[in-house]
């Protein structure tokens, strides 16, 4: 570790073991845990690959001198040997992974040898390695609906495979954190270029606004939403909002609507008791039919059938 006190760098027999090079644990941040509070907002780097998935409430992410929040449902990457910290507030319920990519790969045995590889495992890595190149890519993830829930869903089954310690309980984790790598991935490599996209697009001055009113759908879904609305929020012509809205989310408003509170509506048949009717009301569906109508297009079955194949 450095001598520096205001500087540490944590290397790998900090985190995680030479034979099994992962680490998953999952914090939540109460007025009696300062310590753990003060150990994370230092300036630190580590030799392994982090990540944080944000479960609740929210944190702060500092990087390169730029702060940005972290809220519920998004992710943050940190690459090997870049210096950051964070602050995590009372109420923040985060996980927090750590990894070495032999984890995915026995020949990288370093951060170092996944770049000038030609083994196809090296696409998991492509986030991390661009990001350790140039910081100023190093934001956070934001997830649509249904990668969302997806990725949420992986995380707990890893963590619960990794406290369960059994072999078989840990290949079915390794084979979920592939699949954390990859939509992440694929993710991050559709955002870059989407972001090549707008700085090509001659209406790129009007992105921000639409962005931000897909954000602002994101936290109101339950709300009587009306496009017309968020138009005049915006301040730019009907035909400009709907056109970019559609390059941005590949949906039309209603489409993109519709599939939100439908993937939150399946949150609510697995996590909770509530009736389809309380849900389709949760989600905001002001109509039964509606709500079963929508469902069944997009899911491809009914809500009860759905809840019934969940439950066996």
């Amino acid at each position: 570790m450095s001598n520096n006190e205001f500087f540490k760098v944590y290397t790998t027999d900090t985190t995680v073991s030479l034979d099994f090079p992962f680490h998953i644990s999952r914090s939540v941040v109460t007025s009696d845990k300062q310590d753990f509070v003060k150990l994370v907002n230092k300036e630190h780097s580590h030799e392994f690959m982090q990540m944080l998935y944000i479960l609740n409430g929210k944190i702060t992410s500092e990087v390169g001198g730029r702060t940005e929040s972290v809220k519920k449902g998004e992710l943050v990457l940190i690459p090997p040997f870049v210096k950051h910290r964070n602050d995590y507030f009372e109420g923040a319920d985060i996980f927090t992974i750590s990894f070495m990519p032999s984890m995915v790969e026995s020949s990288f045995d370093t951060p170092f040898t996944i770049d000038d590889s030609n083994n196809f495992s090296r696409f998991y890595f492509v986030p991390f390695i661009e990001m350790g190149k140039d910081v100023d890519l190093i934001t956070k993830q934001r997830f649509i609906s249904a990668e969302t829930l997806a990725i949420k869903d992986l995380f707990w089954s890893i963590y619960d495979g990794f406290k369960s310690g059994s072999d078989m309980d840990r290949l079915i984790m390794h084979a979920n954190f592939l699949k954390v790598l990859a939509l992440i991935s694929r993710h991050y490599q559709r955002n870059k270029e989407q972001s090549e996209q707008i700085e090509n697009s001659p209406h790129h001055k009007h992105f921000g606004k639409v962005q931000e009113s897909i954000q602002y759908i994101q936290d109101n879904f339950k709300k009587d939403l009306k496009i017309n609305d968020l138009i005049s929020r915006c301040g730019i012509s009907s035909t400009y909002f709907r056109m970019i809205f559609k390059e941005i989310t590949g949906k039309s408003f209603v489409q993109y609507l519709n599939e939100l509170r439908i993937y939150h509506a399946i949150v609510l048949i697995k996590k909770t008791s509530l009736n389809l009717n309380e849900i389709s009301y949760e989600v905001g569906f002001t109509e039964f039919q509606n709500f079963h109508r929508t469902f069944r297009k997009i899911i491809g079955t009914s809500p009860s059938e759905y809840r019934k194949s969940e439950i066996n």
